[in-house]
């Protein structure tokens, strides 16, 4: 598939207004697409996981089963602390005033 036909029929684009986009804005366009396809998809999984939590309450022992990330957890729930001692030996806190 071109990104003409991508433009006009996946994303949604007016023909017109696909010749003048920029290279960059196309690619915010695509990026804004695949990011909401994913959130969909996130919340399709999520939904499936507390229908079946609800679906197995009557099956299983008193409280073995409190919350629905109990039947599983997904990647993209996982915890995402930074590494604080990562970020300085990289550089990155060096924004910050030395002296707080």
């Amino acid at each position: 598939m071109d990104y003409y036909s991508r433009a006009v029929g996946i994303y949604g684009i007016r023909p017109a207004d696909f010749w003048r986009l920029t290279i960059d804005e196309y690619a915010v366009i695509q990026n804004g697409f695949y990011e909401h396809q994913s959130e969909l998809q996130r919340t399709e999984w999520e939904r499936i996981r507390w229908q079946t939590f609800v679906m197995l309450q009557p099956h299983v022992k008193p409280n073995s089963l409190k919350r629905p990330t109990d039947l599983i957890k997904f990647s993209w729930e996982k915890s995402q602390t930074p590494d604080i001692k990562k970020l300085i030996e990289s550089g990155a806190m060096d924004i910050f005033p030395k002296t707080l």
